[in-house]
């Protein structure tokens, strides 16, 4: 066999992995109303049926309520609504052998506004942002210190067995004119 460990257990960490199969984050766009809906449910089960180890959900599930998320229905871990359906989808994934993580991120200035309930995209130097066209302001301190305390929120809200957080910090290709410190 060309790869012989592919099949084998790993462990990260605690969680034991039944194999080393791993289906990455990607924009699933099955979730409704930022939670996760009876097909997003089935959509990872048939990963875990098909003998995946560990699947990430969530591709850019946003921490904070000036992350958007709707328009390309993501999970959003910014509200206590998920609690509930992320518990079913970990179980169903376990019901199987599979593990679950999810990619819990805030967008920073990689976005646009649809005008959902969020006040501004927000960055180190509030440069527009070249894909999306989103403009942004630049972070303030209070607004550092928000987004901090609601990845804790957002982890606590994803804290179910078998759990795994993959906290993704917003990259940036733009120039802090604050400090003259490229962010």
């Amino acid at each position: 066999m060309r790869y012989p460990h592919l099949f084998e257990p790993i462990r990260l960490n605690q969680v034991l992995l039944r194999n080393r199969i791993v289906s990455t984050a990607h924009a699933e766009v099955y979730a409704e109303g930022g939670n996760p809906t009876e097909r997003y449910i089935r959509y990872y089960e048939e990963k875990a049926k098909g003998g995946v180890g560990l699947a990430i959900c969530g591709g850019s599930s946003p921490v904070s309520r000036d992350s958007p998320w709707s328009w390309w229905s993501s999970i959003n871990l910014a509200k206590n609504s998920v609690i509930e359906p992320l518990a079913k989808l970990a179980d169903t994934m376990h019901k199987h052998g599979a593990k679950l993580m999810i990619q819990a991120t805030h967008m920073g200035r990689r976005n646009a506004w649809h005008g959902f309930d969020w006040p501004h995209l927000v960055s180190p130097s509030g440069i527009r942002e070249p894909v999306h066209r989103g403009n942004a302001k630049t972070i303030e301190i209070e607004e550092i210190r928000r987004i901090v305390a609601d990845y804790g929120r957002a982890a606590k809200r994803s804290k179910t067995p078998g759990w795994m957080a993959s906290k993704s910090l917003p990259r940036t290709s733009s120039w802090s004119t604050s400090s003259g410190a490229r962010a």
